[in-house]
């Protein structure tokens, strides 16, 4: 139909016409057909409540949020009482990460439609996101009470929920029912995976791992390959083959993962090892890799490729068969030298980290204030070494009266390729005591003693309940009892590292 006549074709319909068009448009998915019916209302009508609420809808589907938000609250000005409006509000505010305010239209939402299963989910997934688990447990339980046959997103969420709250089981049957609903649904499989790799039961963990690259959120970390050679799981023999080994995710992950490279080479291959430039200087060494590449660099010729982080998965790793080492990463004996000269021999030295990155939202919670560490510094013969880099620095700006860390050059760890200096110093000191960052996974693998705080809930690879780590002999894990709780942790290791000194 021409521009022109569709429009004189609008003009001649009434309001209630108007809107049945757009709504039949709607329903068939065509939005922008949609929306210019009910903007024509609006030209007859400014204040059309159905118009209102209804391009506020279409403006939620586009992802313009603000626009949805302005004109849904326009609709609630003419027509208060509609719980579907207060509910689409309660969405645009939610993607606009306005929690509080959208928890204001869901509970109003609720309210005019006590029975608004959708509402209690949404209000359950925002209470989540605002670290308020118990509330969002029950909230998002009453939302199945409500309707048992609620979306997979409802189940994945209370199973998010019920794993930060410990309940490990019952969020596993909520991610398998969220799959029940969805098969395909890459989130949940990968959040399972996460929490029976955490529970330590890796065959089944493993297997779920590999959904990482089919969910599209862990995709942006992992970074999916496309090669023609085909991916190698543990299946076809390697003798006389050549094998590319690539970096996935964090430099941490690379760190532990890159233990598995001599287990390859002893079936046979030939192991060519990609991994971030900044990493090349400390695993240029590794035992058995007959060539380490940079990312980026051009690869030679391979026959088979695997992922470093599916490995486990190919060896048929478990809890009694990890491949664990007193060390397997070796620091630069030249560095060495120099930083143990510059850092002298005197008192007990401790170096510290307390920051990862405030950018990667698996971060969140990992971290802790360089204040914590104050109780250690009062004590006699304790000499603090920051390791901390980039974000978390500025803290050293405002540390307590009397309290002492000694901060080394500028340019360490970025002159010479990330960590050198880092493991170098590490060598030189008496203890690490870090959090769950990629210097973890450093001070693990060189097998340096190492005591590391974690979180409530850990990540998978630090496992529960116990003190130790079955990927790295030399480290001691502090957990904290309650939620946040850092103050029980620092004190508990205060009182330990008492006893090691006298």
């Amino acid at each position: 139909m021409p521009q022109t006549s569709y429009k004189a074709s609008i003009e001649n319909l009434d309001i209630s016409q108007l809107i049945q068009q757009g709504l039949l448009l709607h329903q068939q998915g065509n939005l922008n057909g949609a929306r210019s019916f009910y903007e024509q209302v609006l030209k007859i009508q400014p204040r059309h409540f159905d118009a209102l609420q209804l391009l506020g809808t279409i403006a939620g589907q586009m992802k313009d949020y603000q626009q949805s938000l302005e004109l849904l609250t326009k609709a609630l000005t003419i027509n208060p009482s509609h719980p579907i409006t207060h509910y689409n509000r309660g969405q645009a505010l939610q993607e606009l990460n306005r929690f509080e305010d959208a928890l204001v239209s869901y509970d109003r939402a609720i309210a005019l439609k006590p029975d608004y299963a959708e509402a209690y989910s949404n209000r359950g997934s925002i209470l989540h996101e605002l670290k308020q688990f118990k509330e969002a447990l029950v909230s998002l339980q009453q939302a199945i009470t409500i309707n048992p046959r609620l979306s997979a997103l409802t189940y994945y969420n209370l199973g998010l929920t019920l794993q930060e709250l410990k309940h490990f089981e019952d969020a596993i049957a909520n991610y398998q029912q969220a799959i029940v609903i969805k098969p395909d649904y890459a989130q949940a499989h990968w959040n399972l995976s996460l929490v029976q790799l955490l529970k330590g039961n890796f065959k089944d963990g493993w297997l779920g791992y590999e959904w990482r690259w089919k969910n599209e959120e862990t995709n942006k970390i992992a970074g999916i390959r496309a090669f023609s050679q085909p991916l190698w799981l543990g299946e076809e023999p390697l003798v006389g083959k050549t094998i590319l080994l690539y970096a996935e995710q964090g430099l941490g992950d690379t760190i532990q993962f890159c233990r598995y490279v001599p287990m390859v080479s002893a079936l046979g291959a030939k192991v060519i090892l990609e991994v971030p430039s900044s990493l090349v200087g400390l695993l240029h060494d590794l035992e058995s890799v007959s060539q380490i590449i940079p990312y980026g660099d051009k690869l030679p010729e391979f026959d088979y490729q695997c992922p470093l982080l599916s490995l486990p998965l190919a060896f048929k790793t478990n809890l009694d068969n990890i491949p664990s080492y007193p060390h397997y990463i070796t620091s630069n004996k030249n560095k060495v030298a120099q930083w143990r000269q510059y850092i002298g021999e005197s008192g007990f030295k401790i170096a510290i980290v307390w920051q990862g990155s405030s950018q990667n939202k698996i971060d969140v919670g990992r971290s802790f204030s360089v204040h914590l560490f104050e109780g250690l510094s009062k004590i006699k013969g304790v000499r603090l070494i920051s390791l901390q880099k980039n974000v978390g620095v500025e803290q050293l700006q405002s540390l307590p009266a009397e309290m002492q860390i000694e901060v080394l050059p500028e340019d360490f760890d970025s002159s010479s390729g990330a960590f050198l200096d880092s493991a170098a110093v590490m060598k030189c000191v008496d203890l690490v005591i870090t959090s769950d960052t990629a210097l973890a996974h450093l001070a693990g693998a060189l097998g340096v003693k190492t005591w590391l705080p974690l979180k409530y809930v850990p990540d998978w690879r630090w496992l529960l309940d116990r003190e130790d780590s079955p990927w790295y002999p030399s480290i001691k894990i502090y957990r904290q009892a309650t939620r946040g709780d850092w103050d029980s942790v620092f004190e508990r290791i205060k009182n330990d590292l008492l006893k090691l000194l006298y």
